[in-house]
């Protein structure tokens, strides 16, 4: 055995997956994704649609429309607090590879 072959190697993990020994997976996960993005989607519409109502309805409690504006602003920027992270650990990657 080798000295340079570490345990997580051993157990199978690699700093580049080969991406072509799950080909059958990638449709899976891009499946799943788009479902979820879906529901999402879908959760969002109504969520606006409950939110506008409650508001111009009369005779409703001012906290419900508060927290359906607060989750609301969860599910649209959840997706922003992602990419901002991504994007900062490319641009540190980045750094550290030219300093």
């Amino acid at each position: 055995m080798s000295e340079k072959n570490s345990f997580w190697e051993w157990l199978g993990y690699t700093r580049t997956p080969n991406w072509g020994k799950a080909r059958g997976l990638g449709g899976f996960v891009g499946a799943t994704a788009l479902l979820v993005a879906l529901a999402l989607f879908v959760a969002s519409i109504a969520i606006i649609a409950k939110f506008v109502f409650a508001a111009v309805s009369v005779g409703t409690n001012s906290e419900d429309v508060q927290n359906l504006g607060l989750l609301l602003g969860a599910i649209l920027g959840a997706p922003f607090v992602a990419w901002r992270s991504l994007a900062t650990k490319n641009r540190l990657t980045l750094q550290n590879k030219f300093t």
